[in-house]
């Protein structure tokens, strides 16, 4: 091999080894793609369960505080300034903000509550009543929440209702 061949050669080799391919390219920008894919599925579904954990939560600790305010006022409240003073929390920004999605409903005739919640997802709500245990429901409604203590809807003149979050509000009654 003389001189210029070499030189040649050696150019050659130096312009492949300067850069990646196209096809090299685009194979990394396929696993970028698909690992993306991957993290967003998953954020996506530990996001959602977390949403789900903080309403469970939240009506658990509905209820507690709830049946104190029995102890202490001899019923359930019956009106949101009663509400308010049972110091009921939640964590908004697991709720959905699209409609209504915190129920209270208390039966007037048997004193007993429900609360119902809807979580960001809209997918998953529960509802939790003064004698039961957490329950997944397709919607929480004020119809679903107020026939879960035995009235026949939100309309029941034997019932009181009040929806947490309304008109893009919260109400005063539910504290953060």
């Amino acid at each position: 091999m003389n001189h210029m061949q070499w030189a040649l050669s050696k150019d050659n080799d130096d312009r492949k080894s300067l850069g990646f391919t196209i096809v090299e390219l685009l194979i990394v920008v396929v696993v970028i793609g698909i690992l993306a894919a991957i993290v967003t599925v998953a954020y996506t579904g530990i996001t959602s369960s977390a949403n789900q954990s903080a309403l469970q939560n939240d009506l658990a600790n509905a209820k507690k505080k709830l049946l104190l305010y029995k102890v202490d006022n001899g019923a359930y409240p019956a009106n949101t300034t009663q509400l308010g003073s049972a110091d009921i929390k939640a964590s908004r920004s697991a709720y959905d903000t699209i409609g209504n999605n915190f129920y209270y409903c208390r039966n007037n005739v048997t004193d007993n509550f429900a609360i119902g919640g809807r979580t960001t997802s809209s997918l998953v709500a529960y509802i939790i009543s003064s004698n039961g245990a957490i329950q997944p429901v397709a919607y929480a409604t004020g119809d679903t929440v107020c026939q879960a203590v035995g009235l026949t809807g939100w309309t029941d003149t034997n019932g009181f209702i009040s929806n947490g979050f309304s008109g893009g509000v919260w109400q005063a009654w539910v504290k953060s």
